[in-house]
C-alpha cells in the first residue's frame, strides 16, 4: 500500500527499485513520471508495489512498477488526466518497456529518433 507515503518518498523508493534491479530505463521512466507530477497521484498507487529487498547484503524497502504495459495507453484508461499528463505517462511506459540500444552517428534517423533509440521494442 502506498497511501502512507509522500510523492517524494515514493519517488525515492521507485528510484531505489530501479537501482536494485539495475534498470536504467525504469529510472528514466520514473524521472518522467516525476517531471509530469504523476508520482503520488492516487490512481498510480495500485501499480506500485513496495517490497523489502536485499541490496548489498542489507534489507531495504524499494518500490517497483511491475506492469508498465498497464500504463501504456493513458488516453483510453485514464481519461481524467490532462493531455500533458497522458503524454508523460505514455512516454514513461514507452521508455520503461523499451530495449535500450547503443547507436552510432550513422544510425541516427532524423525522421524517427525516438522510435530507434527508445521505443524500438514497444512500437514494433
Amino acid at each position: 500500500m502506498t497511501d502512507g507515503y509522500t510523492a517524494n518518498e515514493l519517488r525515492d523508493l521507485l528510484e531505489g527499485g530501479a537501482l536494485v534491479s539495475g534498470s536504467i530505463s525504469d529510472r528514466a521512466a520514473i524521472h518522467v513520471l516525476h517531471g509530469v507530477g504523476l508520482i503520488g497521484q492516487r490512481f498510480l498507487n495500485r501499480y506500485i508495489s513496495i517490497e523489502s529487498v536485499d541490496f548489498g547484503g542489507e534489507q531495504v524497502d524499494a518500490a517497483f512498477i511491475r506492469d508498465w504495459s498497464a500504463l501504456a495507453h493513458p488516453a483510453d484508461d485514464f481519461p481524467f488526466l490532462s493531455v500533458s499528463e497522458q503524454r508523460g505517462l505514455e512516454l514513461a511506459a514507452c521508455i520503461a518497456m523499451s530495449a535500450m540500444c547503443r547507436s552510432t552517428a550513422d544510425d541516427v534517423d532524423v525522421e524517427a529518433p525516438l522510435k530507434i533509440h527508445v521505443c524500438n521494442r514497444w512500437l514494433g
